[in-house]
């Protein structure tokens, strides 16, 4: 069956309730709560700053690789695209010649015009 001391509450209410034996236990309990509390609270906050931290480290090494690939992709798509106009621009000037510059203002910058 076990005794009551660990079956029940009994020690509990007996130490917060009796007058005579509770004085000294609910003074140990005020000063290890005293002591105990301020650094659960800070074990709260510091937990959770940890476990953000590593949060954003995981992700940085799941999707960092990912987000690197897709921007060396895109720049390289810029790049063909790019590249593809310049070379329709080139099959364009030898086929028409200077033609194709007829009809455009020649623009010229002065000195005080440049913007640097």
């Amino acid at each position: 069956m076990g005794s009551s001391l660990f079956r029940n509450r009994h020690w509990y209410y007996r130490t917060l309730f009796d007058d005579y034996y509770g004085r000294e236990a609910r003074f140990s309990m005020m000063i290890a709560g005293f002591i105990w509390i301020p650094h659960y609270c800070y074990g709260i906050h510091l937990n959770r700053e940890v476990e953000v931290n590593y949060a954003h480290k995981v992700y940085h090494l799941e999707y960092g690789p990912r987000r690197n690939r897709l921007c060396h992709s895109l720049c390289f798509e810029e790049f063909d695209m790019v590249l593809e106009k310049w070379m329709d621009l080139e099959d364009e000037y030898a086929a028409k010649g200077d033609e194709m510059f007829e009809g455009v203002e020649e623009i010229r910058l002065d000195e005080e015009t440049r913007d640097f």
